[in-house]
C-alpha cells in the first residue's frame, strides 16, 4: 500500500496558488511579457513546481505531470515570463483537480495512526530475537490500522508460529518432519506431551520454573491454534477485539520466548 500524506498535496496547491498571485501582481505592474528574474527562478519557483511534481508522481496524477515536465519545466529553463506562469499555474491546477476526483484514498484514523507509527517500539523485544518476524508484524499493524482485522489475525498466526517452532527445538521434541515442516496439531502434541513428562519428572525449583514457563507459552499456543484452524477453514470474520488481542497474545507469546532464543543464538 502507497503512503502518501495528503497534507503535501495540499501545501504544493497552496504553494501554486500563492505564486500565481504574485505572477498577476507582476503582470498588472509590468505586463505579461515581463520575465521572471533568474534568482527567483531557483530559489522559488523551480522548487515549488519540483516539489509538486514529487507529490504528482506519488499518486499518478499523470495529466498534471505531463504538463510540469512538457511546458513548465522546460519554460522555466528557457526563461519563463510572469504571464507564462499564471497560465501554466491556472492549468496545472485544472489537471490537478480533474484527476483527483478519480483517485482513492484510505485515511487512517489518528488512534491507529499512533499505533502505526510506534510499532518498532511496541515490538522492539521481538524484533531484537526474532527478527524474520518483521514482514509479518509491519504487515499486521498496517492491516488492523485499515482496519482489515481478519487479515490481522492471519499475519499475527504466523508471527506466532515462529514462537511454536523455538520452544519446540528448545523442548528437542521428536518429530517425523522437521518443526518448520510439521502442522501446529503434531507440533502441540508434542509439546503437551513433553510437559506432561516434565509434569512426572522429580520435583525442583528448576522444573517447577521449567513447568510455568512452558506452560505458559503453550496456553498462548493453544489459544492462538484456535484462531489459525478457524481461519483456516472460513469458519468465522474477525472484528477489531478479536484482531487487537490477536496482537497482544502474540507479542506475549514471543516475548516470554525471547530469553530462550537469545540463549539458543
Amino acid at each position: 500500500m502507497l503512503s502518501f500524506m495528503a497534507w503535501q498535496l495540499t501545501r504544493a496547491l497552496d504553494q501554486l496558488r500563492d505564486f500565481e498571485e504574485y505572477a498577476k501582481r507582476a503582470c498588472e505592474k509590468g505586463g505579461t511579457s515581463l520575465r521572471v528574474p533568474d534568482v527567483q527562478i531557483m530559489k522559488s519557483l523551480k522548487p515549488m513546481v519540483e516539489y509538486c511534481q514529487r507529490q504528482c508522481e506519488a499518486i499518478e496524477l499523470t495529466h498534471a505531470l505531463a504538463r510540469i515536465n512538457n511546458q513548465f519545466l522546460l519554460k522555466i529553463r528557457d526563461g519563463i515570463t510572469f504571464g507564462d506562469v499564471c497560465t501554466e499555474i491556472k492549468v496545472l491546477r485544472e489537471a490537478i483537480d480533474s484527476q483527483l476526483c478519480f483517485r482513492r484514498f484510505a485515511y487512517i484514523a489518528d488512534e491507529k495512526t499512533k499505533e502505526l507509527d510506534k510499532w518498532r517500539n511496541t515490538w522492539a523485544n521481538v524484533l531484537t530475537q526474532f527478527p524474520d518476524a518483521e514482514d509479518e508484524i509491519r504487515n499486521a499493524v498496517l492491516c488492523f490500522s485499515v482496519e482489515l482485522y481478519t487479515a490481522t489475525v492471519f499475519h499475527m498466526i504466523r508471527v506466532a508460529e515462529l514462537g511454536l517452532r523455538q520452544l519446540a527445538l528448545k523442548l528437542a521434541i521428536t518429530l517425523k518432519n522437521s518443526v518448520e515442516l510439521e502442522d501446529w496439531k503434531t507440533v502441540l502434541n508434542a509439546i503437551e506431551k513433553k510437559l506432561e513428562d516434565l509434569h512426572n519428572s522429580p520435583k525442583s525449583a528448576v522444573r517447577q520454573q521449567d513447568l510455568r514457563f512452558y506452560s505458559d507459552a503453550a496456553s498462548h499456543l493453544r489459544y492462538i491454534k484456535q484462531w489459525r484452524n478457524d481461519i483456516s477453514h472460513m469458519r468465522c470474520v474477525y472484528y477489531e477485539p478479536e484482531a487487537k488481542s490477536s496482537m497482544l497474545r502474540a507479542r506475549e507469546l514471543l516475548e516470554l520466548i525471547c530469553p530462550v532464543a537469545a540463549l539458543s543464538a
